[in-house]
């Protein structure tokens, strides 16, 4: 097993419980991490120009998309990691720790903000 990546959601940084931050910092730490899925990601066009506006977008405009970010992501790692669901393959693990402080976003209490509870709820 390994893990791919991690967040930690902090009451404190309100960044950190931004859907689009944290689909962001997932993508960062796979493709800097992962050679296979830099190799991937650098080999297809279109997808290379997805993960690099993923990658420098701020979440201030309508054009941050959390969610097919996210199923984005997880479509190239199912294409790079083909093996990983079959039995006896390692697992590769995403580790998202205080996901309760998550629903601590503005918002997300009354249901008028995304949250990555939310977002992981919807995809997952």
């Amino acid at each position: 097993d390994a893990v791919l990546a991690t967040h930690f959601c902090a009451a404190y940084d309100a960044e950190s419980l931004k859907p689009a931050a944290f689909v962001r910092n997932l993508f960062a730490q796979i493709y800097s991490a992962s050679e296979e899925l830099a190799e991937h990601v650098n080999a297809t066009e279109a997808l290379y120009a997805r993960v690099k506006k993923i990658l420098a977008e701020d979440d201030s405009g309508a054009a941050a998309a959390p969610l097919s970010d996210l199923l984005a992501l997880f479509e190239v790692l199912r294409v790079v990691y083909p093996g990983v669901a079959a039995p006896g393959h390692g697992r590769y693990i995403l580790v998202i720790d205080l996901l309760d402080e998550a629903l601590l976003a503005a918002g997300a209490v009354t249901g008028s903000a995304d949250t990555i509870v939310q977002l992981l709820k919807t995809c997952c």
